[in-house]
């Protein structure tokens, strides 16, 4: 077994990093140039990769397990942002951003999965406790009109029907 290594030191964060109050620490690859930041109730579009500093097994030094990226083939991600089901460090991470910005986040387990950690769902792998994640996240469009908002209180036709 490999020695465990330090998600900074593998990860290159340095002082060129943002570290928020929370602990959440971000750097802009590319500065967005969009009209607004996502809103909560907004929908925004984006593109990410994610990576857990799982650093422990051989083929994993540099980079930790990716588990996830929605680059090539993939469409754009499209969620509401706001009071959603997204990690707490995903949502602070991105609530400056604007359109067409790249930003790398590292999260802390705290405003992630926290000690506990996540089983394996269907495709998603399992992310032990303890772990720090490393998303790279392109915002691609950020939707804040108040059509946008109000129908986020609308109910959705499928729970018409039950």
């Amino acid at each position: 077994m490999l020695e465990a290594l330090d998600y900074k030191t593998q990860w290159q964060v340095d002082d060129s990093y943002t570290t928020t109050a929370s602990g959440l620490q971000y750097k802009d690859e590319v500065v967005g140039t969009g009209d607004s930041s996502p809103e909560d109730g907004g929908t925004i579009e984006l593109h990410n990769s994610f990576w857990f500093d799982d650093f422990s097994y051989e083929g994993s030094r540099e980079t930790g397990r990716k588990y996830f990226s929605t680059r090539g083939a993939r469409e754009p991600m499209s969620f509401q942002f706001g009071d959603t089901q997204i990690l707490k460090g995903w949502s602070e991470g991105m609530e400056t951003m604007k359109a067409g910005g790249k930003r790398i986040l590292i999260i802390p387990p705290e405003l992630a999965y926290g000690d506990d950690g996540i089983p394996q769902m269907n495709d998603f792998p399992a992310v032990p406790g303890g772990s720090y994640l490393r998303f790279e996240v392109e915002l691609v469009k950020v939707d804040n009109s108040a059509f946008t908002k109000f129908r986020r209180w609308l109910p959705k036709p499928s729970s018409l029907l039950v």
